[in-house]
């Protein structure tokens, strides 16, 4: 009974730890976001020239561009893809997936998976290989991390600058790149409340 009780209390006290760093994390995160859109600077260029404000149409034309270029290729699912040269000759294949408010684009998804041997069974170490990529253009020292939801042995890696931020997240068996537009996120989530606060006081005005 006394080992039951001890386990119990261990356990509740690695929970309520690993509480307290996701909250810490996450405070550290929300400042930065603050921050950098007091500063209202805008960065709207994100992953192979693509800009936060592309119309749907802008977007796949675009797409097309580079396909023309050789950036990106038609996969046998006939989706785009582009190919991330990792360590030790191993190649890493992302596709897109994207999210639009009032027409334009403010999020895309890169997401990420290998059929390298080493990295396309550990969803760590491509993660890892991918954060060097990345922090070797947007800094090493500007990494802000959180812990992963998917992943307990994993972090999260997120870089902001203005309006423009970049998360890193595991997902199943891939890493998942999002580039949101934290300006346009702000409004659709602003939207989203008031509808919200609407849609109640209807539903107590019908009942």
């Amino acid at each position: 009974m006394k080992k039951l009780l001890l386990i119990i209390i261990i356990i509740s006290s690695l929970l309520s730890c690993q509480d307290y760093q996701r909250r810490k994390h996450q405070q550290t995160i929300d400042e930065k976001i603050e921050k950098e859109l007091s500063l209202g600077i805008r960065n709207d260029t994100i992953f192979l020239g693509l800009t936060f404000g592309m119309t749907e149409k802008e977007f796949n034309n675009k797409l097309q561009s580079l396909k023309k270029e050789g950036k990106i290729y038609l996969n046998d699912n006939n989706y785009y893809e582009y190919e991330f040269s990792l360590e030790n000759n191993a190649k890493g294949e992302a596709t897109f997936n994207t999210d639009y408010f009032e027409n334009k684009l403010y999020e895309l998804a890169v997401i990420v998976k290998s059929d390298d041997l080493i990295f396309g069974t550990s969803t760590l170490l491509l993660k890892l290989n991918l954060r060097m990529i990345y922090s070797s253009k947007y800094g090493y020292g500007s990494c802000l991390e959180k812990e992963s939801i998917l992943d307990n042995n994993s972090k999260d890696y997120i870089w902001i600058n203005g309006n423009r931020m970049i998360e890193m997240n595991s997902g199943i068996n891939s890493v998942i790149i999002f580039y949101t537009d934290l300006m346009a996120k702000n409004k659709k989530e602003a939207q989203m409340k008031e509808q919200e606060i609407e849609d109640e006081k209807t539903i107590i005005d019908d009942i």
